[in-house]
């Protein structure tokens, strides 16, 4: 769901450089759901598969494995023109960036109790 070894790796471990990442990270996906959605029922894929390469990339790169295997579905299923599973998709989507921010919420508490 969430490894933090990955975005230590790409960041260092200053709390501060990991809390504004990954709550840019949250805030963007959560913008970018009802924009996604939006582009489905308007049948404008490129859209979706634009969002879903951009935050598929980044959400693998941070560690955010769930979100990133769902956009990554979600690219493909474009590519390839199989649209009919895309809004399931999307619902799995929510589903990850949910478990993302409660992964992210759990992360920031611990970096927290480490620096006191």
């Amino acid at each position: 769901m969430f490894d933090p070894s990955k975005l230590e790796l790409l960041i260092g471990p200053a709390p501060d450089a990991q809390r504004h990442v990954l709550e840019k990270l949250v805030e963007e996906l959560r913008a970018a759901l009802p924009a996604m959605q939006q582009a489905c029922q308007e049948n404008q894929w490129q859209v979706v598969q634009n969002y879903a390469h951009k935050y598929r990339g980044t959400s693998a790169v941070v560690g955010a494995s769930s979100c990133a295997e769902v956009l990554g579905l979600l690219e493909h299923a474009i590519i390839v023109s199989e649209t009919q599973p895309v809004p399931r998709l999307l619902a799995s989507l929510n589903e990850a960036i949910a478990g993302l921010e409660d992964a992210v919420s759990a992360h920031l508490k611990s970096l927290d109790r480490n620096v006191e």
